[in-house]
């Protein structure tokens, strides 16, 4: 999934906080587990979502990708 699904994922959030927005979050979260790349923003979106869980892992994923990564970096020290 693209920065895109993301962008859609969060207007419809927005838009449209329910429970149906955030288990279609928690699928795509759950689908993309096993990419490389673009945890950060899916951490971003999980929290804004209340899904602290899984916004914990997209950043522990996101540090697994890129060492460097400070916003998965703070986040997690947040966590």
């Amino acid at each position: 999934m693209t920065d895109t699904a993301i962008d859609a994922l969060r207007a419809r959030l927005a838009a449209q906080p329910d429970a149906a927005t955030v288990e279609a979050i928690r699928c795509a979260v759950q689908s993309r587990q096993r990419e490389r790349g673009g945890h950060t923003g899916w951490g971003l979106l999980c929290e804004e979502a209340g899904l602290m869980g899984l916004a914990f892992r997209e950043f522990q994923l996101a540090m697994r990708d890129d060492q460097t990564d400070l916003v998965a970096m703070e986040r997690l020290a947040e966590h």
